[in-house]
């Protein structure tokens, strides 16, 4: 009997975007631009199979379209990497 080696899922794990929200009166877009622009690169970087995202990803059950806007395109970009990246959405996300 051989030994056969499955091959490995690499995962990319993270939480709690709240894409949208604004501290103390303050708006974060950049602050949530930089983070989806780091990720896509880690996806690249890392070659992962799928992105599982849990927690909130927007702050607000009805978020603002710019927020939205801003998710879409991530999504975009997360599969324009590489059509066999997969992507969860898990857990608390209001939507």
């Amino acid at each position: 009997m051989s030994s056969h080696l499955k091959p490995s899922l690499r995962l990319l794990q993270t939480s709690d975007w709240h894409i949208g929200q604004k501290l103390h009166g303050h708006d974060r877009q950049e602050e949530h631009d930089a983070f989806l622009a780091w990720l896509i690169e880690r996806l690249g970087e890392l070659a992962a199979d799928a992105l599982v995202v849990t927690g909130y990803i927007f702050n607000v059950a009805n978020p603002p379209v710019s927020a939205t806007a801003r998710f879409y395109v991530f999504l975009r970009d997360a599969l324009g990497i590489s059509r066999e990246t997969g992507t969860a959405l898990v857990g608390i996300t209001r939507w």
